[in-house]
C-alpha cells in the first residue's frame, strides 16, 4: 500500500527558499500549483501564457526569498502570478489577442474607475476601503469578478443562486462603487 508524502507547510517551503534548495519550487507547486494555474487561466484563458505565468511566478519568488521571508505563501504568490497575468493581458490587449472573461471584467469596471492613475494609493486605499465594507456576499462576488476574472456562471454556480442574482449584486457593487469616487472627487 502506497504512502503520500505529506505537504510541506509555507513556513517549511520558505525555510527551503531561504536555503535555495530547489525542492522550495517543486514543493510549492505540488501545494499550490493548481490554484495559481486558475487565478493566471482567468485572466488569461490561455493554458500555455497561465503555465508560464506560474513558471515566472516560482522564478520571482525564487529571486526574492531571501530577504523577503512570506508568512502567507498562498497571498504571496498569488500576487505574483496576478501581475504576471495582468501585465501578459496588457500585452495580448495591445496586440489585440485579447481573452474572453477578463476583457469582459475589466470591462465592466471602466465607467467606474477614473482613468488617470495620478492618485494611485489613495484610490487603492479607497477600494479597499469599499470591498471591506461590502456584505459577505457581495464582496465575494466582486473579487471573484474583478480580481479572479471568474465568469458569472462560474460564481452563481459558487454562490448557489441564480446569474440575474450575480448579475443585479454586481452592478448594485458597481454603483456604489462609482457614486464612492465621485463624492471623493474623482472623476470618472
Amino acid at each position: 500500500m502506497a504512502t503520500s508524502t505529506p505537504i510541506f507547510s509555507d513556513r517549511q517551503i520558505v525555510t527551503l527558499y531561504l536555503e535555495r534548495n530547489e525542492q522550495a519550487i517543486s514543493e510549492s507547486d505540488r501545494k499550490y500549483g493548481r490554484y495559481l494555474l486558475t487565478v493566471a487561466q482567468n485572466i488569461l484563458s490561455s493554458k500555455p501564457d497561465s503555465e508560464e505565468c506560474k513558471n515566472d511566478t516560482y522564478l520571482r519568488a525564487w529571486n526574492a526569498i531571501p530577504p523577503e521571508q512570506p508568512s502567507d505563501l498562498k497571498k504571496y504568490l498569488s500576487v505574483i502570478i496576478r501581475r504576471l497575468a495582468l501585465d501578459r493581458y496588457r500585452t495580448m490587449r495591445r496586440d489585440k489577442r485579447v481573452p474572453s472573461e477578463a476583457s469582459l471584467s475589466f470591462e465592466e469596471l471602466k465607467d467606474c474607475i477614473p482613468a488617470s492613475d495620478h492618485q494611485t494609493k489613495e484610490l487603492a486605499g479607497l477600494l479597499n476601503s469599499f470591498i471591506s465594507a461590502l456584505p459577505p456576499r457581495r464582496q465575494f462576488l466582486f473579487l471573484g469578478r474583478y480580481y479572479f476574472a471568474h465568469s458569472l456562471e462560474h460564481l452563481a454556480k459558487l454562490q448557489g443562486c441564480s446569474l440575474s442574482t450575480v448579475n443585479k449584486e454586481l452592478a448594485a457593487a458597481r454603483k456604489d462603487l462609482r457614486t464612492l469616487l465621485e463624492q471623493e472627487g474623482y472623476t470618472v
